[in-house]
């Protein structure tokens, strides 16, 4: 599981980048908790759907943990929620899932 914390905008998408690629081997699911996230902008918005496509290419089933109300709402906005979604309420839902 990555817990992601804080803004993921244009300064710190790379961080995730460098976390989703240094995992040694990811298990056939891997929880991205952004329960924690206080502001995402379009650079981290394009970073989480990076991610998705990270997920596909190696088999692993990308399981995201809802946002905030006001960062979740961006995800809608930007039409990404059925892309990036399902949605879980917290990360034992989407290990169970």
């Amino acid at each position: 599981m990555l817990r992601l914390e804080g803004e993921l905008d244009a300064a710190t998408a790379p961080e995730l980048e460098r976390r989703l690629t240094g995992l040694p081997a990811p298990g056939p699911v891997l929880v991205l908790d952004l329960h924690a996230l206080s502001f995402l902008d379009s650079l981290g918005l394009n970073m989480l759907f990076r991610a998705r496509e990270w997920a596909l290419t190696r088999d692993v089933a990308l399981r995201l943990v809802r946002a905030p109300v006001h960062v979740q709402r961006l995800i809608v906005l930007a039409a990404m929620e059925a892309t990036l979604g399902p949605f879980y309420a917290d990360a034992d839902a989407a290990l169970r899932a």
